[in-house]
């Protein structure tokens, strides 16, 4: 069925108004004049409209010129009572103004400002962005595999005589704004390598995007990432101590795995935890730290750009109404959108409080269970999805005890 298209012209002449004559002037009209039919029992509607133009912004650029002739694309919604929406191609010349428009339906405006239909150039960005991100953690999975071929032996040596700090030194690195750190140190608790405290004080302080966001910020709000990141370091190392403290048999597990790498010799130096013995120092060094470090890659992959297609589909703007729609339950909503494997999330929670559109507690919640690919790294091997989960589930409720007891400092 072909959509009807609406044609009209009118001439359209403005003039300055005294604000103390406003009042009496449209009470004077309305004995004359019938009220705008979208308009509510006050007279009044909003008005919402998107303008549409190219990169270089011509459009906007020839309006503020005031040419003789101008034109626009929008689309427009006229709230109130009746509400209706349009799509409209806007001509002006000098005071002749020509409109032709079509009717589109609630749902589809909806649809196209808050679901922000996704173009084939998103796409495009979404998997460069993505590619970018995931070479970044293939170079540092690669650097650290192939240091452990050399020295795991060392290493485990070191971490078993300082497994005790475990969870400071892992809150540390977490706080590096690189979300790479997460998903090595998921595979090093993979290998047995670290503690489950460690690995947790990792994800509770890992940072990811929040700090370039914070000091690219211009809002005066700044320096408030310097208590966010104290927060985090401490209340991760926190956590880690605590839990490994009651999981003593998962930290009985690490040390003896880290006693048989301290030794080994060429029976356990490859990074994949199997045996490479009379393979060469070129698999030994290289190529088994290479193909563990690509499926380390390819797994990142494909894991952030499925999540960064569903916030494309979704959109940030529905997600910001849903963490800023209750100031109670926003720590709450912030995890949710935190746990959301994929920079954006961690962006948009620290650009929803720049704007004061959500409280400190929820931004500390939403930031503290937001530990990039790292937890769904952990999901990859279906052997040890107990573990997993539990590891999820000390997260989660760190982060919001965290979150909660900031909201209740503020009160």
């Amino acid at each position: 069925m072909a959509i009807p298209i609406v044609n009209f012209c009118r001439t359209e002449n403005k003039y300055p108004f005294p604000l103390d004559i406003v009042e009496p002037f449209v009470a004077a009209l309305a004995e004359h004049l019938d009220a705008d039919p979208y308009a509510t029992n006050q007279g009044h509607y909003q008005v919402n409209t998107i303008y549409f133009d190219d990169a270089d912004n011509n459009v906007v650029h020839r309006s503020l010129s005031h040419p003789l002739y101008k034109e626009k694309l929008r689309l427009r919604s006229y709230g109130g009572a009746l509400p209706v929406y349009f799509i409209e191609f806007k001509n002006k010349y000098a005071s002749d103004i020509f409109k032709r428009r079509i009717i589109v339906s609630e749902q589809e405006y909806e649809n196209f400002v808050f679901r922000q239909i996704m173009a084939w150039n998103d796409v495009g960005e979404l998997a460069l962005d993505t590619l970018k991100d995931s070479a970044l953690i293939l170079l540092m999975a690669f650097a650290i595999n192939f240091l452990l071929s050399f020295f795991e032996g060392k290493i485990a040596s070191l971490l078993e005589k300082k497994k005790r700090y475990g969870p400071l030194f892992g809150s540390l690195a977490g706080a590096i704004p690189q979300c790479g750190i997460s998903v090595v140190g998921a595979d090093l608790y993979e290998k047995e390598h670290l503690t489950r405290g460690t690995l947790i004080a990792i994800f509770l302080a890992c940072s990811d995007e929040a700090l370039p966001i914070f000091f690219g910020s211009f809002t005066g709000a700044w320096y408030m990432v310097f208590p966010l990141l104290a927060i985090k370091i401490l209340g991760g190392a926190l956590v880690g101590f605590l839990v490994d403290f009651f999981g003593r048999k998962k930290d009985e597990e690490v040390k003896e795995h880290l006693e048989e790498c301290h030794g080994e010799s060429a029976a356990h130096i490859g990074c994949c935890g199997h045996e490479i013995e009379g393979e060469g120092p070129w698999h030994e060094h290289l190529i088994h730290p290479l193909v563990h470090s690509l499926k380390i890659f390819a797994y990142a992959y494909v894991v952030a750009f499925v999540f960064g297609l569903v916030i494309l589909w979704v959109g940030q703007n529905q997600i910001a109404a849903f963490l800023s729609s209750n100031y109670y339950l926003s720590p709450l909503y912030a995890v949710l959108i935190g746990l959301i494997p994929n920079c954006a999330s961690s962006v948009l929670i620290s650009d929803l409080y720049l704007q004061k559109l959500i409280p400190f507690g929820a931004l500390v919640a939403g930031l503290a269970v937001n530990a990039g690919l790292g937890p769904i790294y952990l999901f990859k091997g279906k052997k040890n999805l107990k573990d997993s989960f539990l590891i999820m589930g000390i997260l989660i409720v760190s982060a919001l005890a965290l979150g909660y007891l900031f909201i209740w400092v503020q009160q």
